[in-house]
């Protein structure tokens, strides 16, 4: 019993007390300055959330708790030093039940936007989903390990409920970049080229997939139509087919057409008359700026034409325009004399784009290009050799091409972790004797398939249904008067809660949050979310908190208690002793 009681003193010892909390002291110091460097997130991981800061808090409580033991039976004087030490002692209770059974995680809402359930941030999840399953699979992965900074091979993880399935997970990576590369392994025939745009024609390559609705900058057409394809070759400059773009001329009650690809170059007398006619300009993409036609380097779909038509009388000018042929003030009426212009063109059956890579028949290649300004291009190719483009100091060519064309996506390690890291696990997913490896980006779903199914693996945070909903009526930021600095954000909700039986509209700002069922709204930030303002709420259930503020007030009547019976001791000690009281005020000078 005195060696039990001796350790017990030895445990409680003020000196060990003391220097626990000068270490935790410096330790909390630290971990300010690390998070200032290097983020929340790190410094939450490292220090606050590590095994080794929660042994400090743990070795507090255990000398706190030894200490208390240590002076039992206690007398009056030790009541202040028994209720401190209580107090730390609820304190760091009421921490272990928040860091065991509370809630933190945060809601993210666009104006009008419900939402019934919170993202619990510090929870990684691993969900494996199928078109035949109503819910997706959910496995709960272990914090330390898949939230923690360092790359692990084969964590451990539960397994899935699903006998028909087997889930592993073979590699984590706490930061990742995504990485491609095309291979000419796909099962399917998948068209693509392998293309450089740079002044050698041979750096900067891309892949071009066989896509003819395509958009990009670069598209790839085929084109098997041996006729197809010798009306594509025979488009001129104006990068439309030669035939659609017309001319339609009314002049002395007859009516003439002439294709505009013959009348670019030349003037041009129309048969029976003595008038002729010559195209001044074609433009593309027309539009009128002060007054004057311009040719827009945007490529709008608005083409026109200047002409100016000549007889020996003397001279006019026409302007029509195909999309707009009401416009009769601007290239001839009826109540006008000389010839009446009407342009036809056809609207483009595809967006134009600045290149266009086109294969024929019997592997023909041929690209065309087409420049802001209208001005178009061709060229015939072939692979490895590049060609001239309308861009100074830019060659054009194809470097290779794969018939079975398929993207492979991995990812790679970024070292070291960045604050905005992306996380990563290489999956194993196994089903009747098949198996598929994929690497998963933290919420970035991929999808898989395996025995004609297709699966979309997710790794993420899990959600927490809130039991009730929450929908974002408005959100606002005031600003400083003066300024356009943010002063506050203000979040205007309304909860429906089948609980209360009615719809509840609340408003949660800075400093001003609002509880509901148990969990607690704080306004975190914001940002924009397409047309609309989206606001982020931290949500928060925190069952330890009261346990932790009556710990705050006890410590707060300890250390009260301290102070008023070290005064009562002090005050009792000068009345016990008056000699020694007399005698020192004697001595003052």
């Amino acid at each position: 019993m005195p060696m039990f009681r001796g350790i017990i003193r030895g445990v409680g010892s003020l000196w060990l007390g003391a220097l626990l909390l000068l270490l935790l002291l410096v330790v909390m110091a630290w971990a300010t300055v690390f998070e200032s460097l290097h983020g929340t997130e790190q410094a939450l991981i490292l220090f606050y959330q590590a095994g080794w800061f929660k042994l400090l808090l743990a070795l507090i409580g255990m000398n706190s708790l030894a200490a208390i033991a240590g002076r039992f039976p206690f007398t009056a004087r030790q009541g202040g030093f028994v209720v401190t030490h209580t107090a730390i002692v609820i304190v760091l209770a009421g921490a272990w039940i928040t860091e065991q059974v509370g809630v933190n995680g945060q809601v993210d809402l666009a104006e009008g936007q419900t939402i019934g359930q919170l993202t619990e941030q510090d929870q990684p999840v691993l969900q494996i989903a199928s078109p035949d399953s109503s819910y997706p699979l959910e496995i709960k992965l272990s914090r330390r390990l898949f939230n923690g900074l360092r790359p692990l091979e084969n964590p451990p993880i539960p397994g899935p409920s699903d006998d028909s399935m087997q889930i592993a997970v073979e590699r984590y990576l706490p930061d990742s970049v995504q990485v491609s590369d095309v291979r000419d392994d796909s099962p399917v025939e998948n068209l693509a080229v392998q293309v450089s745009f740079s002044p050698d024609g041979v750096d900067d390559p891309q892949w071009v997939f066989a896509n003819p609705s395509s958009t990009r900058p670069v598209r790839f057409r085929v084109i098997s139509d041996p006729e197809q394809w010798e009306r594509v070759l025979a488009e001129a400059t104006t990068g439309r087919a030669a035939e659609a773009m017309k001319l339609k001329i009314e002049y002395e009650g007859q009516t003439y057409e002439y294709a505009l690809a013959d009348c670019l170059e030349r003037e041009t007398t129309i048969e029976g008359t003595e008038l002729t006619f010559r195209v001044l300009r074609y433009l593309p993409h027309a539009f009128v700026r002060n007054r004057q036609l311009e040719n827009a380097p945007d490529h709008r779909d608005n083409p026109a034409v200047e002409v100016e038509f000549t007889v020996p009388q003397g001279t006019w000018q026409r302007t029509a325009f195909a999309r707009f042929p009401e416009l009769g003030a601007m290239h001839g009426t009826p109540d006008q004399p000389g010839p009446r212009l009407t342009f036809i063109a056809p609207a483009l059956g595809d967006n134009p784009v600045p290149i266009e890579i086109l294969q024929g028949p019997q592997n023909q290649w041929r690209v065309h290009f087409r420049t802001g300004d209208g001005q178009t291009a061709a060229h015939e190719l072939n692979i490895g050799q590049a060609v001239d483009t309308p861009w100074s100091h830019h060659r054009f060519a194809i470097l290779k091409y794969y018939d079975h064309a398929r993207i492979h996506r991995s990812v790679e390690p970024v070292e070291p972790v960045r604050q905005r890291r992306q996380p990563a696990v290489q999956v194993r997913l196994t089903a009747d004797g098949q198996s598929r490896l994929v690497w998963v980006q933290k919420h970035v779903p991929e999808s898989v398939s395996l025995q004609d199914t297709i699966y979309t693996i997710s790794f993420a945070h899990r959600r927490i249904p809130l039991g009730f909903a929450v929908r974002l009526d408005e959100f606002r930021i005031e600003t400083y008067p003066g300024s356009s600095r943010p002063r506050s954000y203000i979040s205007r909700i309304t909860i429906n809660d089948p609980a209360v039986g009615r719809a509840v509209e609340r408003t949660v700002s800075m400093n001003h949050p609002v509880t509901h069922g148990g969990f607690t709204f704080y306004q975190s930030s914001y940002h924009q979310r397409g047309d609309r303002m989206a606001s982020v709420l931290s949500v928060a259930r925190d069952p330890g908190k009261p346990v932790v503020f009556a710990g705050y007030g006890l410590m707060l009547l300890g250390m009260f208690w301290v102070i008023v019976s070290r005064m009562r001791k002090t005050r009792a000690k000068a009345l016990a002793d008056p000699l020694a009281t007399t005698s020192m005020e004697g001595n003052q000078p």
